[in-house]
């Protein structure tokens, strides 16, 4: 059983590659009670030498209404928010993170809920015509939290007020939709 489990991990933190851009690290959040949406997260990596834009996603075998997110802080508290695209500049990682930027599983019907523990393909789309695949792993809530270091606003030690990381700032830009 420790085998399955290990080869399974390996499996779905896996990065796969399109190009100079490439995903790993890929997480669903299993869907909270009285739901139907959930988030998606991961890690995307910019190795060439041209601005890449994420410009959607796509979750089949869960839902086909998934839409890209941000998480911005207003009037004191924080607001989820749709983007029509996100900016990977050349030599960048952007972590896709609960808290922060992520993909939104919508309109998810009871019998596609994603099950914890199990993996489901998840693919994101870019500007220039490629498509990035990676098995995400179904996690529960509280392994969510715990993995993201959520907190008054704060995720993985960085101050999300304004949506993404402080060291980001500098590099990243993106158009709101």
């Amino acid at each position: 059983m420790k085998k399955i489990l290990i080869l399974g991990a390996l499996i779905s933190s896996a990065a796969m590659a399109a190009g100079d851009v490439s995903v790993s690290n890929c997480l669903i959040q299993e869907v909270i009670p009285g739901k139907q949406m959930t988030g998606a997260f991961f890690d995307i990596e910019n190795k060439g030498k041209e601005d890449v834009k994420l410009t959607g996603a796509a979750a089949d075998k869960i839902t086909s209404h998934v839409e890209l997110h941000e998480m911005i802080h207003k009037d004191g508290k924080m607001e989820m928010s749709q983007i029509q695209e996100y900016n990977v500049p050349p030599g960048s990682v952007h972590h896709f993170k609960k808290g922060g930027y992520h993909v939104m599983l919508m309109d998810i019907e009871d019998k596609n809920f994603p099950k914890v523990g199990e993996t489901y393909p998840l693919e994101l789309k870019l500007s220039n015509g490629e498509t990035l695949k990676c098995d995400a792993k179904t996690i529960t809530v509280k392994e969510a939290i715990e993995h993201f270091k959520v907190e008054d606003g704060k995720a993985g030690g960085h101050d999300m007020k304004d949506g993404h990381d402080k060291k980001d700032e500098a590099k990243h830009e993106h158009k709101h939709g």
